[in-house]
């Protein structure tokens, strides 16, 4: 299955030799809203590329990177992205105020659905279900192998016009299909491993 990454140049040539990793201690590229991005996680996207690599790029002179993804869910493990578990299963809905809800957000661990989500859902949920809702998934590690291809965009712009920056299961509903065609538009660089 194609999936894709959104990341920086400069970021490249350490993915092409030991693959994406978790960002660690890291700063997240999501210090606003509901909650921070995991450090233990990477986050793979059908459609949100373009502006997951634009948020990448914190330095004027950076330059946005979408990388191809060859993933054989057989062989990485695969997880439901955590705002997909919070938005999906109603969680956001028991939160009182946004102090409880980013509460109850860090508190989610989508290597564990097993518990408490699939609950809630009365059936497995599972990466399929997330990818399905709103476009994203996480995994533990990406190795460089997964790696098919690049495309490098100096005008950050160009994204963001081809990606409208509100990933949610409404705007993946009316405009995934969209970010999908573009992505797929783009000429990517292939990578030999």
């Amino acid at each position: 299955m194609i999936l894709y990454h959104g990341t920086t140049k400069k970021a490249l040539m350490k993915i092409l030799k030991e693959g994406i990793e978790p960002r660690g201690k890291k700063k997240s590229n999501w210090e606003k809203g509901i909650g921070k991005s995991r450090p233990d996680l990477v986050y793979l996207t059908n459609c949100y590329a373009c502006y997951y690599a634009s948020m990448a790029c914190k330095k004027d002179n950076d330059i946005a990177v979408v990388l191809k993804l060859e993933i054989d869910s057989t062989k990485i493990a695969l997880y439901p992205d955590e705002e997909f578990l919070f938005r999906a299963t109603g969680i956001e809905k028991r939160a009182k105020n946004q102090k409880e809800a980013i509460k109850l957000y860090e508190a989610i661990d989508p290597k564990r659905t097993d518990l408490f989500f699939n609950k809630i859902a009365n059936r497995q949920i599972n990466w399929k279900d997330s990818l399905n809702y709103m476009g994203t998934v996480t995994a533990d590690f990406v190795p460089r192998e997964c790696v098919v291809g690049y495309y490098a965009e100096k005008k950050k712009l160009e994204f963001i016009l081809n990606c409208d920056p509100s990933v949610s299961p409404l705007n993946y509903k009316f405009c995934g299909q969209q970010y999908k065609d573009y992505l797929k538009s783009l000429d990517f660089i292939k990578v030999n491993n």
